[in-house]
């Protein structure tokens, strides 16, 4: 994991290797995260949560850490957003929301990248079963506005320099919405707190790698 402040880009941390086993850990990210700030923060944490649900259950683990902080007071979930081409990602994400009562804004990335029918098979592990028992108004990105109109739409809504965004899967909309409202970011985002690189399937640094030719060439995410 990386932690980056937009208003400072060379104040760059890693807080773990970009390698394979830093999978176990993404479930943490939200804990690293509101723990982080809230211990000298005393008003919750603006949170938006960038995922790619559907490889691994993992980012389930992740959403519901975010939504139990959320319920004892150390953040409040301003959005989540998806960031691969799965169509039923955001659905998912949509189930963990009404799970939890929350009713955070949603958005979804509805690019290229890992929209192949390989990649789509690989990111319903449990993506459709969760969303056929349980309740989901939303069942693909099309019942959502894009990840950039949400990230603004968020971003707009909250006060300079006090939005972290805790990124645990492509860089995507990241990239999207920087290219998108530069301005706004910087004015908005107070940390980025984020997994990815040449483990994250080559997306982050575009170079590359073994996953590429089935999740989709990494000029789709080139920039990330």
């Amino acid at each position: 994991f990386h932690r980056i402040s937009p208003n400072n880009p060379g104040c760059l941390y890693n807080f773990l290797s970009s390698s394979p086993l830093t999978m176990i850990f993404k479930g943490l990210v939200a804990i690293a995260v509101s723990s982080l700030i809230a211990a000298t923060s005393s008003s919750p944490v603006k949170l938006i949560i960038d995922t790619d649900l559907g490889f691994d259950v993992d980012d389930v683990g992740a959403i519901s850490v975010g939504h139990y902080l959320q319920d004892i007071g150390a953040c409040e979930i301003v959005a989540i957003l998806h960031n691969t081409g799965f169509p039923k990602g955001i659905g998912g994400v949509d189930v963990l929301q009404n799970y939890y009562n929350s009713s955070a804004t949603l958005g979804a990335y509805t690019g290229p990248w890992g929209s192949s029918d390989a990649a789509i098979s690989s990111q319903d592990s449990y993506t459709s079963l969760i969303e056929s028992e349980f309740p989901s108004d939303v069942k693909t990105y099309n019942d959502v506005n894009s990840a950039v109109d949400s990230y603004r739409r968020a971003l707009e809504s909250q006060a300079d320099h006090s939005v972290v965004i805790a990124s645990i899967g492509e860089l995507t909309n990241l990239r999207d919405i920087i290219k998108a409202e530069p301005t706004l970011f910087a004015q908005k985002v107070k940390s980025i707190y984020y997994m990815d690189g040449g483990y994250n399937f080559g997306c982050g640094d575009s170079d590359g790698s073994e996953w590429s030719p089935w999740l989709g060439s990494t000029e789709d995410c080139d920039g990330a």
